[in-house]
């Protein structure tokens, strides 16, 4: 009995095994609206104000803009990398060292426009968070403040039956 328990255990990991195997995970693109929002931080403020006012008014043209300015970024995106690699293959293939250095800093200046765009981006957001900062510590400061009279008057409000109790928050 223990030896059928125990081949019956290895032919479950064994079957396991294989499965695992010859079944690859199916490929992941990025979601839709993570390329929306990508698209939407690179705009200039203004242009988000616009969008965002559009989006309450009509979110069926917003998407359906968004849908076409993540595609146009995207498309520049691709193109961007397709002249870069293509520039670094000429300068690999490049026999000539004055015409390899022209192309060496052509690429040079691409990749640190590039990395500019990037750094830019990240002081934008790094910005807005300092806001969203600095409003969350006003209102945690007015609710500080005002803590004693809040909780005087849930106190009250429980004890006279008029709110019930709320269950407690989940962490």
């Amino acid at each position: 009995m223990k030896s059928l328990n125990t081949m019956s255990f290895i032919m479950f990991f064994a079957v396991a095994a294989v499965c695992a195997v010859a079944a690859p995970p199916p490929h992941r693109e990025a979601p839709r609206n993570f390329n929306i929002w990508r698209a939407f931080s690179t705009l200039s403020a203004q242009e988000q104000q616009e969008l965002m006012k559009l989006q309450r008014t009509d979110p069926g043209k917003f998407r359906e803009v968004m849908q076409k300015k993540a595609a146009e970024i995207h498309a520049a995106r691709q193109a961007r990398r397709q002249k870069i690699r293509q520039l670094a293959e000429q300068i690999r293939s490049c026999k000539d060292e004055k015409q390899k250095n022209i192309l060496r800093q052509q690429l040079k200046e691409m990749v640190k426009t590039d990395f500019e765009q990037r750094l830019a981006t990240l002081r934008r957001n790094i910005e807005a968070n300092k806001k969203r900062i600095a409003a969350m510590e006003k209102e945690l400061k007015k609710r500080e403040q005002n803590s004693t009279a809040v909780i005087d008057a849930i106190t009250d409000s429980i004890i006279s039956g008029k709110t019930s109790r709320r269950p407690p928050r989940s962490r």
